[in-house]
């Protein structure tokens, strides 16, 4: 029931009541000529379909997984907007037919349903917007420490230097260097080292190394020199990224 509980928070107002009413439409349709599914005698297969993609996504992730991540839903962005559209395609044939026949010509009518989408819409999408944009700003800083690291190494190393880090796509788009990964084991590490033989080694509270990673500058100080820290705080107090040189010599 959480993520049930926690959809109304993907959207803003309008589109929610949008998507709400064309979900309660689409449910009843499918409950009223469900014996007609059943006899492929019913064109409510799209219907059926949007509900069938709700209820195994809401039933996975709440049942199956055993913690909370808002993002497992965001593969149902796709069929909720499409039970928007649905709705608003239903609206655009209902509104002209709520005038009687000498109100208007049916020109005036097909127009006038044309601009309460076109509101609809638009308010939706401004809510959606003005709702997003705080959320995208106060992320746009998330993993700023691990990007001031990257881009450390790219001002002190050589183009054909080689990086061993745990957040490889980020130190690689950043650093514009190579980039590889730790190994499983210890000892396939220093394998590594002594083939490779890497300028720069990190270490991150953002990304997990192997456990035996984060020893290895206090068992080998002499191998592992550390040149470079970046701080989640402006205090400098809570280190979240680390350097180390590795000094061959």
């Amino acid at each position: 029931m959480q993520y049930v509980n926690f959809t109304p928070n993907y959207f803003a107002s309008v589109l929610f009541v949008v998507f709400l009413i064309g979900f309660v439409f689409i449910l009843f349709d499918v409950i009223i000529g469900f014996d007609l599914i059943l006899k492929r005698k019913s064109n409510h297969n799209f219907g059926l379909f949007i509900i069938v993609v709700f209820v195994c996504n809401y039933l996975f992730f709440g049942f199956l997984l055993n913690h909370f991540e808002d993002r497992y839903l965001f593969n149902i962005f796709p069929f909720s907007f499409m039970v928007v559209g649905f709705i608003l395609v239903k609206l655009l044939n209902l509104v002209p037919k709520l005038f009687s026949s000498s109100f208007a010509n049916p020109r005036i009518k097909k127009n006038l349903a044309v601009f309460l989408i076109l509101v609809i819409l638009f308010l939706g999408t401004y809510q959606q917007i003005k709702q997003a944009d705080p959320l995208i700003k106060s992320k746009s800083l998330s993993f700023l420490q691990q990007k001031q690291a990257a881009l450390w190494m790219k001002e002190n190393s050589n183009p054909n230097d080689l990086i061993v880090t745990p957040g490889v796509p980020q130190y690689n788009y950043y650093s514009q260097i190579r980039v590889a990964g730790y190994r499983d084991e210890e000892k396939e590490f220093f394998e590594y080292l002594d083939r490779e033989r890497p300028r720069f080694i990190a270490l991150s509270v953002f990304e997990k190394s192997p456990s035996w990673s984060y020893s290895l500058p206090e068992r080998y100080p002499d191998l592992f020199k550390p040149v470079f820290v970046s701080f989640l705080d402006s205090n400098q107090k809570q280190p979240a990224e680390f350097i180390f040189l590795v000094d061959y010599s």
